[in-house]
């Protein structure tokens, strides 16, 4: 996985689990860039990171 497509994809995983942290759903950015990942392998580290 390339460096920017590594820092989007923590950049993901962060939002999310500030998302679950403080009890609200995450930004329409986060969850258009996850659907945009979600045909592909780049979705797994995601998953994986929450």
């Amino acid at each position: 996985m390339d460096e920017l497509a590594h820092d989007l994809l923590g950049a993901v995983a962060h939002e999310l689990g500030e998302a679950r942290d403080h009890d609200r759903p995450p930004s329409k950015l986060i969850l258009q860039v996850m659907l945009l990942y979600s045909s592909g392998p780049g979705f797994q580290p995601i998953l994986d990171e929450c």
